[in-house]
């Protein structure tokens, strides 16, 4: 198995090295620390297409992979550069699987509508809290529930039995 970088991969990071070394200098990123974000800055990482990288070209984006954003984060922590790439490129990534029906995250795009969990496991939804397909919680599930919610004689917690 062959993990080195492939050709393009090391000419994207020897160019994002010195792009951020350029950019997102010591005192660049000092000027930014009121706000921690160089909104100037962040406009030619955009104009880059690193925001939207691991996105497929048919949808806008770079139409590379993770492991490309993955060089990107590193040349910008490597600058402490002051802008929100990993963010930006997470939801860039929902944006496009919701419209195309599949994230390029891994697990993504399968039949499950969490993204990294694989198919036939039961996992939790929004609406209820339930598993897909479970009837609800039974009593004593461990689950949290309000004080003076059953579990002590309906007495509320921190009285005294009396």
């Amino acid at each position: 198995m062959d993990l080195d970088f492939t050709d393009d991969q090391s000419a994207l990071r020897d160019t994002l090295r010195m792009f951020f070394e350029k950019e997102s200098s010591t005192a660049a990123v000092r000027a930014a620390e009121p706000l921690g974000f160089d909104a100037a800055l962040w406009r030619k990482v955009v104009d880059l297409g690193l925001a939207a990288i691991a996105v497929p070209e048919h949808l806008g984006g770079g139409g590379a992979g993770f492991v490309e954003l993955a060089i990107a984060a590193e040349c910008l922590g490597q600058s402490l550069a002051p802008v929100p790439l990993i963010e930006a490129a997470v939801a860039n990534d929902l944006v496009a699987s919701l419209s195309d029906g599949g994230s390029s995250l891994p697990g993504g795009g399968s039949s499950s509508p969490v993204a990294g969990c694989p198919p036939g496991v039961p996992h939790r939804t929004r609406r209820r809290g339930r598993a897909s397909g479970d009837p609800g919680p039974a009593p004593g599930d461990g689950r949290p529930r309000a004080a003076g919610a059953g579990g002590r004689g309906g007495r509320s917690r921190g009285r005294p039995a009396g």
